[in-house]
Protein backbone atom coordinates (compact mmCIF):
# COMPACT_ATOMS: atom_id res chain seq x y z
CA UNK A 1 0.00 0.00 0.00
CA UNK A 2 1.05 3.32 -1.18
CA UNK A 3 1.46 6.14 1.90
CA UNK A 4 -0.69 8.78 0.62
CA UNK A 5 1.27 11.67 2.48
CA UNK A 6 4.27 10.45 0.40
CA UNK A 7 2.49 9.77 -2.75
CA UNK A 8 0.75 13.33 -2.31
CA UNK A 9 4.47 14.97 -1.82
CA UNK A 10 5.72 12.83 -5.29
CA UNK A 11 2.99 14.46 -7.20
CA UNK A 12 4.36 17.44 -5.73
CA UNK A 13 7.22 17.62 -7.56
CA UNK A 14 5.11 17.60 -10.76
CA UNK A 15 5.82 21.17 -11.37
CA UNK A 16 2.15 22.95 -13.29
CA UNK A 17 0.71 25.86 -13.74
CA UNK A 18 -2.17 27.29 -11.83
CA UNK A 19 -5.43 27.80 -13.12
CA UNK A 20 -8.97 29.05 -11.43
CA UNK A 21 -11.86 27.16 -12.81
CA UNK A 22 -15.06 29.73 -12.97
CA UNK A 23 -18.82 28.39 -14.15
CA UNK A 24 -22.17 30.15 -13.41
CA UNK A 25 -23.86 28.15 -10.51
CA UNK A 26 -27.66 29.77 -9.54
CA UNK A 27 -26.51 32.00 -7.08
CA UNK A 28 -24.02 33.50 -9.36
CA UNK A 29 -20.24 33.08 -10.42
CA UNK A 30 -18.12 30.00 -8.95
CA UNK A 31 -14.15 29.21 -8.80
CA UNK A 32 -11.84 27.30 -7.48
CA UNK A 33 -8.27 27.02 -8.07
CA UNK A 34 -6.25 23.89 -9.30
CA UNK A 35 -3.64 22.38 -11.49
CA UNK A 36 -5.17 19.33 -12.17
CA UNK A 37 -6.04 20.03 -16.02
CA UNK A 38 -5.03 19.14 -19.00
CA UNK A 39 -5.06 18.82 -22.61
CA UNK A 40 -6.67 15.57 -23.87
CA UNK A 41 -7.50 15.51 -27.41
CA UNK A 42 -6.51 17.58 -30.55
CA UNK A 43 -9.17 15.70 -32.79
CA UNK A 44 -11.58 16.52 -31.03
CA UNK A 45 -10.40 19.14 -29.50
CA UNK A 46 -10.73 18.33 -25.66
CA UNK A 47 -8.71 18.95 -21.73
CA UNK A 48 -9.87 17.93 -18.34
CA UNK A 49 -10.29 19.36 -15.36
CA UNK A 50 -10.33 17.23 -12.02
CA UNK A 51 -12.40 18.44 -8.56
CA UNK A 52 -13.05 16.69 -5.40
CA UNK A 53 -16.51 15.27 -5.46
CA UNK A 54 -17.77 17.82 -3.02
CA UNK A 55 -16.58 21.04 -4.59
CA UNK A 56 -18.83 23.87 -5.09
CA UNK A 57 -17.76 24.61 -8.35
CA UNK A 58 -17.76 21.25 -9.61
CA UNK A 59 -22.10 21.93 -8.97
CA UNK A 60 -21.86 25.59 -10.98
CA UNK A 61 -20.00 23.59 -13.73
CA UNK A 62 -23.19 21.05 -13.44
CA UNK A 63 -25.68 23.50 -13.29
CA UNK A 64 -24.32 25.56 -16.19
CA UNK A 65 -22.79 22.83 -18.82
CA UNK A 66 -20.03 25.04 -19.43
CA UNK A 67 -16.70 26.45 -17.38
CA UNK A 68 -13.93 28.43 -18.09
CA UNK A 69 -10.31 27.83 -17.83
CA UNK A 70 -8.14 30.82 -16.38
CA UNK A 71 -4.66 30.03 -16.58
CA UNK A 72 -2.87 32.28 -14.26
CA UNK A 73 -0.12 34.49 -14.89
CA UNK A 74 2.98 35.20 -12.66
CA UNK A 75 1.67 38.32 -11.60
CA UNK A 76 -1.79 36.47 -10.44
CA UNK A 77 -0.93 34.61 -7.23
CA UNK A 78 -2.81 36.78 -5.06
CA UNK A 79 -5.83 35.58 -7.31
CA UNK A 80 -4.83 31.54 -7.39
CA UNK A 81 -4.47 32.33 -2.99
CA UNK A 82 -7.90 33.89 -3.39
CA UNK A 83 -10.05 30.92 -4.95
CA UNK A 84 -8.31 28.47 -2.70
CA UNK A 85 -10.38 27.11 0.33
CA UNK A 86 -14.28 27.06 1.17
CA UNK A 87 -14.73 31.32 2.00
CA UNK A 88 -18.00 32.16 -0.11
CA UNK A 89 -17.60 33.05 -3.47
CA UNK A 90 -18.70 36.60 -2.75
CA UNK A 91 -15.79 37.18 -1.16
CA UNK A 92 -13.83 35.26 -3.91
CA UNK A 93 -15.02 37.28 -6.58
CA UNK A 94 -15.75 40.81 -4.94
CA UNK A 95 -13.38 43.57 -5.95
CA UNK A 96 -11.45 41.01 -8.65
CA UNK A 97 -11.79 42.34 -12.28
CA UNK A 98 -13.92 39.25 -14.22
CA UNK A 99 -16.81 39.28 -16.96
CA UNK A 100 -19.35 37.68 -18.75
CA UNK A 101 -17.46 35.86 -21.71
CA UNK A 102 -19.25 33.08 -23.68
CA UNK A 103 -21.42 31.94 -20.46
CA UNK A 104 -18.68 31.63 -18.23
CA UNK A 105 -16.82 33.84 -15.96
CA UNK A 106 -13.89 35.01 -17.51
CA UNK A 107 -10.92 36.16 -14.76
CA UNK A 108 -9.31 39.43 -16.31
CA UNK A 109 -5.68 39.74 -17.13
CA UNK A 110 -4.79 36.23 -17.18
CA UNK A 111 -2.07 34.27 -19.27
CA UNK A 112 -5.08 32.55 -21.14
CA UNK A 113 -8.41 31.42 -20.77
CA UNK A 114 -10.57 28.55 -22.15
CA UNK A 115 -14.32 28.23 -22.35
CA UNK A 116 -15.65 24.75 -22.60
CA UNK A 117 -18.75 23.17 -23.28
CA UNK A 118 -19.35 20.09 -20.75
CA UNK A 119 -18.82 16.77 -22.91
CA UNK A 120 -18.27 13.90 -20.29
CA UNK A 121 -18.08 13.00 -16.46
CA UNK A 122 -15.95 10.26 -15.28
CA UNK A 123 -15.58 9.61 -11.23
CA UNK A 124 -12.43 8.38 -10.37
CA UNK A 125 -11.75 7.63 -6.97
CA UNK A 126 -12.42 10.69 -4.69
CA UNK A 127 -12.37 13.50 -7.56
CA UNK A 128 -14.99 13.68 -11.09
CA UNK A 129 -13.03 14.35 -13.96
CA UNK A 130 -14.57 16.47 -16.34
CA UNK A 131 -14.14 16.73 -19.78
CA UNK A 132 -14.87 19.91 -21.50
CA UNK A 133 -15.08 20.93 -25.72
CA UNK A 134 -13.04 24.50 -26.13
CA UNK A 135 -15.54 27.02 -27.79
CA UNK A 136 -13.80 30.53 -27.07
CA UNK A 137 -9.80 30.80 -26.08
CA UNK A 138 -7.77 33.70 -25.53
CA UNK A 139 -4.19 34.39 -25.02
CA UNK A 140 -1.75 36.82 -24.46
CA UNK A 141 2.01 36.55 -25.08
CA UNK A 142 3.03 39.38 -23.06
CA UNK A 143 2.76 37.39 -19.67
CA UNK A 144 4.39 35.02 -17.96
CA UNK A 145 2.94 31.55 -16.61
CA UNK A 146 2.29 31.24 -12.72
CA UNK A 147 4.12 28.09 -11.64
CA UNK A 148 3.34 25.86 -8.65
CA UNK A 149 6.54 23.45 -7.64
CA UNK A 150 6.57 21.34 -4.26
CA UNK A 151 4.09 22.81 -2.57
CA UNK A 152 4.86 26.58 -3.34
CA UNK A 153 4.46 29.02 -6.29
CA UNK A 154 8.07 29.46 -8.27
CA UNK A 155 9.50 32.29 -7.56
CA UNK A 156 12.83 31.89 -10.48
CA UNK A 157 10.15 32.77 -13.28
CA UNK A 158 12.63 35.77 -14.99
CA UNK A 159 15.03 32.40 -15.33
CA UNK A 160 12.61 30.64 -16.85
CA UNK A 161 10.76 33.56 -19.14
CA UNK A 162 14.69 34.66 -20.44
CA UNK A 163 15.26 30.25 -21.41
CA UNK A 164 11.56 30.39 -23.08
CA UNK A 165 12.50 33.51 -25.14
CA UNK A 166 15.66 31.97 -26.50
CA UNK A 167 15.27 30.82 -30.53
CA UNK A 168 13.23 28.37 -31.63
CA UNK A 169 15.64 25.21 -31.33
CA UNK A 170 17.78 26.17 -28.64
CA UNK A 171 17.81 26.98 -25.23
CA UNK A 172 19.90 29.31 -22.93
CA UNK A 173 22.58 27.23 -20.25
CA UNK A 174 22.76 28.08 -16.73
CA UNK A 175 26.52 29.28 -16.98
CA UNK A 176 26.04 31.28 -20.48
CA UNK A 177 25.95 30.21 -24.07
CA UNK A 178 23.16 27.83 -25.50
CA UNK A 179 22.52 24.78 -27.03
CA UNK A 180 20.58 22.89 -29.58
CA UNK A 181 17.12 21.56 -28.54
CA UNK A 182 16.85 18.06 -28.42
CA UNK A 183 14.02 17.34 -30.85
CA UNK A 184 10.38 15.97 -29.31
CA UNK A 185 10.00 12.37 -28.05
CA UNK A 186 7.94 10.53 -31.05
CA UNK A 187 5.22 8.81 -29.61
CA UNK A 188 4.22 5.22 -30.97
Amino acid sequence: MIDRAEYRRLMGSWATGVSVVTAFGAEGPYGATLNAFSSVSLDPALLLVCFDHSARTLGAIRHAGRFCVNMLSAEQEEVSRRFVGKVPMAEKFGELAWADGHGAPVLSDCLAVVVCDVTQEVEAGDHTIVLGAPVHMEMRSDLHPLVFYRGAYWERLAELAERVSAPQGEFKLAGGGSAAAAPPPVSG
